[in-house]
This record gives C-alpha cells, structure tokens and sequence, in this order.
C-alpha cells in the first residue's frame, strides 16, 4: 500500500483498500512517525490518493508524527497547492493545530 501511495497510483490504492478494508490506515510506516496520509501530502501528484485516504472510515487527519507535524502542516511545508486544497475539503482538519 505504501508504494501506491508514494506513487500516486490511486487506482491500485483504492483495489487494495477494496480487498482490505481494514487496512490500518492510520499505521506509522517509516522512522519518522508517518503514516499514509503524512507520505501522500508531501508531493502534488500523490494528491490524487488523498480523497482515498479521507474516505477511510478509520482515519486520523490530525495525526501528528515524532516532531509534531500533522499532514496538513506538512502539505503546507511542502508547497504542494493540489495536496493543500485537497486536505481542505475535509471539515475535520484542524488548520490551526499547534505542533507539538
């Protein structure tokens, strides 16, 4: 899963969330304290899994990682407009969140 999302395959993402739906979303996949969401918002051509992402019943938007980033702050970081606006659309992302 986490080679669809770092390469912004959104069809593959969505057939392996299909045949797992339990799939631990929100599980952190590197050193950092990152999860899926975190690795989609750090370039724009990974938005297109993003909305995948969101839709995951059990996801956590407002993750933090080790240093205290929530993907949004890192899709703000990172500069990617399209990762941004797509982080938007979720009433649930707190903009404001402080890092901790």
């Amino acid at each position: 899963m986490m080679l669809a999302v770092f390469e912004g395959n959104a069809k593959e993402l969505a057939e392996l969330i299909r045949q797992d739906p339990g799939f631990g979303v929100n599980r952190v996949v590197d050193e950092n304290g990152w999860t899926f969401l975190h690795s989609a918002c750090l370039d724009s051509h990974r938005s297109v899994v993003i909305p995948l992402l969101l839709a995951h019943p059990d996801i956590n938007v407002n993750v933090k990682d080790i240093a205290g980033w929530t993907p949004f702050y890192h899709t703000c970081w990172s500069g990617s407009t399209p990762c941004v606006r797509e982080l938007l659309k979720d009433l649930r992302v707190k903009v404001n969140q402080r890092m901790t």
